[in-house]
């Protein structure tokens, strides 16, 4: 799974609490990519996905690098800053490289929005965000790195995801 977006929107830091449960207020930019792997249990099923997890730069210095990343990618996490505009604008533009460096590809992906943890800078509302994810086939979630609230959440279901498409391929070779 890739993880896309702006600069600063807090795609590490995301990472980083689902991870490490830990979250550092000192901005860092990313170098590139960064690669990071989380297990997740699959209750019914008694079995656990590992997710493999590829944060991948915002900054524009970086596009030549994020193109090559994301092609082959078949799930991602498109994530904006729900205070700053220009990251939801932004958004469009992500989206439409990934499908364009995979023709064909039915892509499963999620739309995050993060810092919703402050309340009183919000500039994107939850109906635009909403808006955005229905029209590109994308699933929606608000989250706050900063707090842990909420981050597990798209990438719990992403490990579900994962694992359903994994035991509908097991079924379709056993017959």
């Amino acid at each position: 799974m890739v993880i896309v977006g702006d600069a600063t929107v807090g795609k590490s830091a995301i990472v980083n609490q689902l991870v490490n449960q830990s979250f550092n207020s000192a901005y860092s930019m990313t170098q590139a990519c960064d690669y990071k792997i989380k297990e997740f249990p699959i209750e019914e099923s008694k079995t656990v996905v590992e997710l493999h997890i590829l944060d991948i730069a915002g900054q524009k210095f970086f596009n030549n690098i994020a193109i090559e990343l994301i092609k082959d990618v078949t799930h991602v996490m498109l994530v904006y800053d729900m205070t700053n505009p220009d990251t939801f604008n932004s958004l469009q533009s992500w989206f439409d490289g990934i499908k364009e460096e995979n023709p064909g590809k039915d892509i499963k992906g999620w739309l995050v929005g993060n810092k919703a943890d402050l309340e009183t800078r919000i500039k994107i509302t939850t109906d635009d965000g909403q808006a955005f994810a229905s029209e590109a086939g994308l699933r929606y979630f608000e989250v706050s790195a900063m707090k842990y609230e909420d981050v597990e959440a798209p990438f719990k279901e992403a490990a579900e995801l994962f694992h359903e498409t994994y035991e509908e391929r097991i079924k379709k070779i056993s017959r």
